[in-house]
């Protein structure tokens, strides 16, 4: 849904839109819109109890309007391996776009102790979350996804990770060509020593 200024509120879903771009406010909660595009596409993986237990709702694949590359240049000590990051300039990627309480994403806002994808992703330390727009269902959205600093050009990775990317893109139903990009970002990465 386009934005429409502050107060204006969606006569199908209910939602409200704030003047905080990637935020949604509800009746009950203010929430974020999430563009995820490494292992966190995996609904599952993202809503397991580990995570977020079940609190990031899908939108829909989404795709960015801006062009990066996919690479494995950041590395994760929880993965023990090279991870996905975007680095500018380059072809259109395709990811999920998630609605999450803000509490669920932003550490600051985080009560009763529950993890969020700020601690999940290391925002702050290797990650940092940024501002992205995006496509979903024929909608433009201002969403936040993160990004870091690469620590090389291309690190390995390994194929259960990979494999949460892969699957993930696969169940929401990715085109094939970009599926068989992430795989043969995922080969190039797997070939390193």
């Amino acid at each position: 849904m386009p934005w429409r200024g502050k107060g204006a509120v969606s006569a199908r879903t209910g939602y409200g839109y704030s003047e905080f771009p990637g935020r949604v406010v509800s009746h009950r909660t203010v929430k974020m819109l999430i563009f995820q595009y490494g292992s966190n596409v995996d609904i599952s993986r993202l809503n397991d109890l580990e995570r977020l237990s079940g609190h990031a709702r899908l939108v829909g694949l989404a795709t960015t309007v801006e062009g990066f590359e996919l690479c494995f240049n950041v590395y994760s000590r929880g993965q023990a391996c090279g991870v996905a990051n975007l680095v500018p300039e380059g072809r259109t990627i395709y990811g999920a776009l998630y609605d999450i309480p803000v509490e669920r994403v932003c550490r600051d806002k985080k009560i009763n102790g529950r993890k969020t994808l700020d601690e999940i992703e290391g925002e702050g330390s290797r990650y940092h979350r940024k501002p992205i727009t995006v496509c979903c269902n024929g909608k433009k959205y201002e969403a936040s996804t993160y990004q870091a600093s690469p620590d090389s050009a291309e690190l390995k990775t390994t194929l259960t990770y990979a494999s949460h990317i892969t699957g993930g893109l696969q169940n929401l139903v990715a085109p094939q060509e970009y599926i068989d990009y992430v795989k043969r970002c995922i080969e190039r990465s797997r070939a390193l020593p």
